[in-house]
């Protein structure tokens, strides 16, 4: 007679082992080491070698793990792991799920139950603190900041009461930037301020790192208030933060003229050069300054480009306010980040077509019709059309990254619908539109 019934039962194995982050902070100063628990979900036999966390088993960007020790002897269970960041941008650590215990930097308990889930966290940089008094809003970190050159106003969006207020004007202290509003704001209005990035002079840290944009940093008004306490300071000579490098070299508005910077003797190891406002036509001389950066020649005379056609590893050039018509030489700077030609007489903007790393793009004032060869710049972020008699605007439709938009004119058909994270939306001669904003308050 056979066996008429099958049996069956299931045995469980041990549960899966997973980790967790406990107490990771939400922001780092950007200098000192920021710490965390690592906690796994058993205290599991065998040996866990600390080198093995400390060296292998994390990836973190802008950042390294300096130490991992138990929180007690002799147990896998909890650790403290310590973190240094190597700059002031956000910190993402990242602990992987283990596929292969063989590999390197895989975490798995002797018996060879590997780690089952991925833990990942990021701590924020450090961010400013901001206050406005009247027409005076100040941006203070705890750290000090670099002094080669000032941002621009059109590097910051500040909102008040919801609406675009200008920034008239700029100045460095040693842990900030004072900047100046077109208009004063009155008490009780709520002041937000967005850092745009992507700037011909970003603001730096002490270190030398560019800050990374943000947005929506709540500003204390005090517009008024008599007992104010905080970082509203009165930017001068005295308080301007140092250049970080000996590798950069300021002559803005000391009027060399072209013998000037014949004689000027600019070393060819020069990695940031600002020559604005020296009455500057001939630049044949900056030719052989192939380490160049940075490089801002705002507000000269120049008419003729093709001296910086060499100067390859630019990533950062101003030629706003000059007599530019041709820009065919900069189509040999592929490698460009940032290039400003406002205020020239640039028709053909063909010659950047191909500078697949631009984020911006300033054409304000010039006499671009066709922005058609636009189209491919993908990485742009920030572009200004502002004064062009453009005749088509659907090209802007394929600029997906942008953020900053001004357009031509106020009427324009530009297909803006379709750029999803576009956040500022301006015309000449009309406020600005942040797209998308939450309402403001200040309670």
């Amino acid at each position: 007679r056979p066996l008429s019934n099958t049996v069956t039962a299931t045995v469980e194995g041990p549960p899966p082992l997973t980790a967790e982050f406990v107490g990771m902070p939400e922001s780092h100063d950007g200098v000192g080491t920021f710490e965390f628990e690592l906690r796994f979900s058993e205290d599991f036999p065998g040996r866990l070698p600390p080198r093995l966390l400390r060296d292998e088993a994390f990836e973190v960007t802008h950042g390294t793990v300096q130490r991992a020790r138990r929180v007690e002897q002799e147990q896998n269970r909890r650790w403290t792991i310590a973190v240094q960041p190597d700059s002031h941008e956000d910190v993402t650590v990242e602990l992987p799920a283990a596929t292969d215990c063989d590999a390197v930097g895989a975490v798995c308990t002797e018996a060879g139950r590997p780690l089952s889930n991925t833990t990942t966290a990021t701590v924020a940089g450090p961010q400013a603190s901001a206050q406005v008094d009247g027409s005076v809003l100040t941006l203070a970190w705890e750290t000090r900041r670099d002094g080669f050159a000032l941002p621009s106003g059109k590097d910051f969006a500040v909102r008040v009461d919801g609406g675009l207020r200008a920034v008239a004007s700029t100045s460095l202290w040693m842990r900030g930037v004072v900047l100046g509003l077109a208009e004063p704001v009155r008490p009780h209005q709520a002041v937000a301020v967005d850092y745009l990035g992507s700037a011909m002079h970003p603001l730096r840290d002490g270190a030398g790192d560019a800050e990374p944009a943000w947005r929506d940093l709540p500003a204390v008004n005090v517009t008024g208030v008599a007992s104010a306490e905080g970082p509203a300071v009165r930017a001068t000579a005295a308080n301007r933060p140092p250049v970080t490098d000996d590798v950069s070299a300021s002559f803005a508005g000391l009027e060399l003229g072209d013998t000037g910077l014949a004689v000027a003797g600019i070393g060819t190891d020069v990695r940031r050069l600002d020559l604005s406002r020296n009455g500057l036509a001939d630049i044949a001389t900056l030719a052989r300054l192939r380490a160049l950066e940075s490089l801002d020649l705002s507000d000269n005379d120049i008419i003729d480009v093709s001296a910086l056609r060499g100067l390859t590893a630019l990533r950062r050039l101003d030629l706003g306010g000059n007599d530019i018509v041709e820009v065919w030489p900069l189509a040999d700077l592929p490698d460009l980040e940032v290039l400003v030609l406002d205020g020239n007489r640039v028709a053909d903007v063909g010659a950047l077509t191909h500078m697949a790393r631009l984020e911006n793009l300033g054409l304000a004032r010039n006499a671009v019709e066709d922005i058609s060869p636009l189209a491919d710049l993908r990485s742009l972020r920030r572009l200004d059309l502002g004064w062009n008699p453009v005749r088509d605007l659907s090209p802007v439709g394929d600029l997906q990254r942008l953020v900053w938009l001004r357009l031509p004119d106020a009427g324009g058909d530009a297909p803006t619908h379709r750029l999803v994270l576009l956040r500022w939306l301006l015309a000449p001669d009309t406020p600005g539109t942040c797209l998308g904003c939450a309402v403001l308050r200040n309670d």
